[in-house]
């Protein structure tokens, strides 16, 4: 699958599909947003999650966005997030 029909399906779709399909890499969090990374093909994909304005008992990180972007040379600046919080302690588990 490419990006153009991954785009095709519908929002419901990806977020099911992706963590099925693709390999997890990495998270990143900030304070309104919660991202997450996979690789699937030749492409990375990123599904945003935001907090719920109403935190009710029971509230979780909720999607709402996913981004794919093509695995090549152009892409290192989609990806530095994701290596800024690595350290060496993450790489010896």
């Amino acid at each position: 699958m490419n990006v153009q029909q991954l785009n095709e399906l519908t929002f419901s779709e990806q977020l099911v599909l992706i963590p099925i399909k693709g390999r997890f890499i990495a998270e990143r969090q900030g304070s309104d947003r919660h991202v997450k990374l996979y690789y699937w093909g030749n492409h990375f994909i990123e599904i945003y999650y935001r907090w719920p304005l109403n935190r009710g008992l029971g509230a979780h990180w909720e999607p709402y966005q996913v981004s794919a972007f093509v695995d090549n040379a152009g892409c290192a600046d989609r990806l530095t997030p994701y290596v800024e919080q690595l350290t060496l302690c993450d790489l010896q588990k």
